[in-house]
């Protein structure tokens, strides 16, 4: 453990460790716990460590290693978390793609990252003639295989994910992280949001914005577990507050305009507020808020 000065304050952090480490220990303390729920598919920690080491396998197989920047042209689906880790088992770099974005989007972006391998979980018109190594990722079919996984060290300064800006200043471009920086973040929240139990976390963010990362990959470093709405629209007040009300949400994200739209829609249906009372805490940005 180091030391850190962080406004007059000390405080111990965790040296030479990634989030990789801290989901690992959650597998063996919650293996039976359930990690991940989309719709009424769950996965435990024990199944959703056993098939992200399968995908790992396969694509370690096919030539992918540290370092490589991987697309994933995968939407909300059991397969989005799989994908996710078994990349960061390999080192390799993760960058979500949207499978809805228009073709001259998802080419141009692709172009960019020149990855000589893309992990889809369905088909998408103009993607098998890129010039990359097209692998359909399917849960139901990652089981045990005779698949050696040889995982390499990872580094708290070693890459981790990307995420392509919107773009407002000209072409989007893909930003990158390092272990080190969303590590950061998840020992701070891992601290600060201790209180909140159980901690089961609605990916409340389209999967393409960097929340997403914690909403999903925070939670699994926490032994919480994360739940994956069948539907990807932010927008739909509504089916949100249901989806909160039926898995018993605890925490979960907004961004201020849609955060101030659900304040608007309580405010006239006073009965909504009971569909709402699972939630302990409410992580508010991305936009600047209006506190009245």
């Amino acid at each position: 453990m180091m030391d850190v000065s962080v406004l007059g304050h000390q405080v111990d952090y965790p040296e030479n460790v990634t989030l990789l480490d801290f989901f690992n220990l959650k597998v063996t303390e919650c293996s039976q716990k359930i990690a991940v729920r989309y719709g009424r598919e769950t996965l435990t920690y024990q199944e959703l460590n056993a098939k992200a080491n399968t995908l790992a396998a396969q694509l370690q197989a096919c030539g992918v290693g540290k370092g490589d920047i991987v697309p994933v042209i995968i939407g909300n689906s059991l397969e989005l978390p799989i994908a996710w880790l078994s990349l960061v088992k390999l080192g390799a770099v993760f960058v979500p793609f949207d499978p809805d974005w228009p073709v001259q989007r998802l080419q141009t972006n692709l172009a960019q990252i020149g990855s000589q391998t893309i992990l889809v979980n369905a088909e998408l018109d103009g993607i098998s003639d890129c010039g990359s190594e097209v692998i359909n990722v399917h849960a139901g079919s990652l089981v045990t295989s005779d698949y050696q996984l040889r995982l390499p060290q990872i580094a708290p300064d070693d890459l981790i994910y990307g995420f392509f800006t919107s773009g407002s200043t000209g072409l989007p471009k893909c930003a990158l992280n390092k272990h080190r920086g969303i590590f950061n973040r998840f020992h701070y929240m891992a601290k600060h949001f201790d209180f909140c139990q159980p901690k089961t976390v609605l990916l409340n963010s389209r999967h393409v914005f960097d929340p997403s990362v914690w909403q999903i990959l925070w939670t699994l470093t926490v032994g919480g577990e994360v739940v994956i709405p069948e539907k990807a629209n932010h927008l739909d007040l509504a089916g949100m507050i249901d989806i909160i009300h039926e898995r018993s949400i605890t925490m979960t994200d907004f961004v201020p305009s849609i955060f101030n739209a659900l304040v608007e829609m309580i405010d006239s249906s006073r009965s909504l507020v009971e569909k709402l009372s699972s939630l302990q805490c409410l992580l508010i940005g991305g936009e600047a808020i209006n506190v009245k």
